[in-house]
């Protein structure tokens, strides 16, 4: 068993079973790990190691928060959200936020049905897990990133496999934090 930071967050630390790439499997759930650092054995080595960091010292064995995970920790975040509701995803969408899905169809704030309508929707059902694969995160410029990935959701019994690409822009919206502004998924 190993003990890792959750999210960047050095003092909430917790017991690894399986690690996964960008994904922990947690007393057996899986639990997204945005900034994965495996610091040591011991929550005391752990604890010590961060008040070092918080004086200055960098230890070898603990690495800085990289925007690039704080972008697949987003996009683990908007998949934890859709296995709640469609409306627990709102808070991360840009007001001009478009989703293209299979069979052509796109949502907007614009489309009718609107993006937002969609996610309200009583039809629209929560996943039941998912995992997130061959991840990447593309720079797009000093305030927008891309990531690209392969995605395994399921609700209930049905498995959907998909190529996913998200952007992301440092907000006009959201008091300067990131945003999602365009997602788009490939069936495989």
């Amino acid at each position: 068993m190993k003990l890792v930071s959750f999210c960047g967050t050095p003092e909430i630390m917790l017991p690894v079973t399986k690690l996964y790439d960008n994904v922990l499997a947690i007393e057996g759930g899986i639990v997204e790990t945005c900034n994965a650092r495996i610091a040591g054995t011991t929550l005391s080595s752990l604890l010590s190691e961060y008040r070092e960091l918080r004086r200055g010292y960098l230890p070898q064995n603990i690495m800085v928060p990289t925007l690039e995970n704080e972008i697949i920790g987003l996009e683990h975040k908007t998949w934890r959200a859709l296995q709640r509701s469609g409306r627990d995803l709102l808070p991360f969408l840009a007001k001009d936020c478009c989703m293209l899905f299979p069979g052509g169809t796109i949502f907007s704030a614009a489309s009718s049905p609107s993006l937002e309508e969609i996610l309200l929707s009583p039809d629209m059902k929560p996943w039941t897990s998912y995992t997130l694969d061959a991840i990447r995160v593309l720079d797009l410029g000093k305030d927008s990133k891309a990531v690209c990935y392969v995605v395994e959701a399921k609700r209930k019994e049905d498995v959907y496999n998909a190529l996913i690409t998200s952007i992301w822009r440092k907000g006009t919206t959201h008091g300067g934090d990131w945003e999602l502004v365009l997602h788009q998924q490939t069936p495989t």
